[in-house]
């Protein structure tokens, strides 16, 4: 879990830091969808313990999540099309 943990913090860091250089203000949220994030939780604990090493750069940020919200957004992407 620790290296997994690891692993997820440095990608949602890169992607919080890229967004804040184009100009994101406030805090940014990040969707949490699916069992392994919000069920495994060493692998979570993992995850946000290294995340926070990463807020100097990040800045504010936090996780929201829907029940529906996979389904929300098959349902758009099916309408688009």
């Amino acid at each position: 879990e620790e290296r997994a943990g690891k692993l997820v913090a440095a990608n949602l860091a890169s992607v919080l830091i890229k967004m804040r250089r184009n100009g994101a203000e406030g805090s940014i949220p990040i969707s949490e969808n699916g069992t392994t994030f919000q069920k495994a939780l060493p692998l979570r604990e993992a995850c946000m313990k290294e995340l926070s090493r990463f807020t100097g750069k990040t800045g504010e940020y936090h996780l929201v999540s829907r029940d529906d919200d996979t389904l929300v957004g098959s349902a758009a992407a099916a309408f688009l099309h």
